[in-house]
């Protein structure tokens, strides 16, 4: 449904095309990860964080 109503969503692995959200997407990872570990549990992110 998500797919259907956002018909101009882009994947986060297609690299080096028009509109591309996937090297933005891939160097934010780390530091979601860095702020996880720095905040020692009192940050959450969704989907990671469940």
């Amino acid at each position: 449904m998500t797919e259907i109503r956002a018909r101009g969503a882009k994947s986060v692995f297609h690299f080096d095309v028009q509109g591309s959200v996937a090297k933005s997407t891939h160097s934010g990872i780390p530091w979601l990860r860095y702020i996880d570990l720095e905040a020692a549990g009192r940050v959450h992110f969704w989907p990671f964080d469940g």
